[in-house]
């Protein structure tokens, strides 16, 4: 049964600190969905993603947790980062995962707002997740798209319905209600946090990495072409990203 969540603590076999970001970081450079004149999906240099339509409606940004201590992305000091098409592909190596690389590619949806992300480690060291946070559907479209991480201010509104790998956000005025989907690994633990205990509501996840396996990750709108569960991920990257 879905669990409409508002407000919580992350409790459980995991902790993640929902990262709250300076105000004036323009990060949000690169276009994976839209056009430059009118962007819906913004990338930034490490993977981190927002999604407008018009509206803020959502920030996802993504980290690894070593032997019980969790770094974010943005934090790892080598990031490489090819981009063609509306998608991109990111090489992370950094001393806190020691030999690994991690890749990241992420390319946009042909039938609906949203993306459709692959993540592989190679030289795996062990007992090492995949982290990630979801949230900040603010419901208002921003002046400036180029700072949209994630802020409480974005958050306090948002509601939650978590049903195993998947969730929706329910966000916005409640005669406008809107709602934006995803979904995670089968393996994921999914909780809701707080954004630096400021009472406003982020989704936090994890999950297993192991050597050589992919794993995927969508957000996006529902509607008629785009009803997705974790099974047709796979099929759904090799023909968007080859598209």
């Amino acid at each position: 049964m879905s669990k409409l969540l508002t407000i919580s603590y992350l409790l459980g076999v995991f902790l993640i600190s929902v990262p709250v970001f300076a105000q004036d970081k323009k990060d949000f450079q690169r276009v994976i969905g839209g056009d430059v004149k009118s962007p819906r999906i913004l990338a930034c240099d490490h993977p981190e993603f927002s999604f407008h339509l018009p509206e803020m409606a959502g920030n996802l940004h993504f980290g690894i947790e070593n032997q019980g201590k969790n770094k974010w992305l943005k934090d790892f000091t080598q990031i490489k980062t090819k981009e063609s098409k509306q998608k991109i592909i990111y090489k992370i190596k950094d001393e806190f995962i020691a030999k690994a690389e991690l890749i990241i590619c992420v390319t946009n949806l042909s039938h609906t707002d949203g993306i459709i992300l692959e993540a592989e480690i190679i030289n795996l060291p062990a007992e090492t997740y995949l982290t990630w946070s979801f949230g900040g559907c603010y419901g208002v479209e921003l002046a400036d798209k180029t700072d949209s991480h994630l802020k409480p201010s974005y958050c306090k509104d948002n509601v939650f319905s978590i049903e195993g790998n998947a969730f929706t956000c329910y966000y916005g005025e409640s005669m406008k209600l809107r709602v934006i989907q995803g979904i995670a690994p089968l393996s994921s633990e999914l909780k809701l946090s707080e954004t630096y205990r400021q009472g406003a509501p982020a989704l936090s996840g994890r999950t297993p990495l192991k050597n050589g396996e992919k794993l995927y990750f969508c957000i996006y709108k529902q509607n008629k072409q785009a009803d997705y569960n974790y099974y047709m991920l796979r099929d759904l990257f090799e023909y968007e990203y080859n598209k």
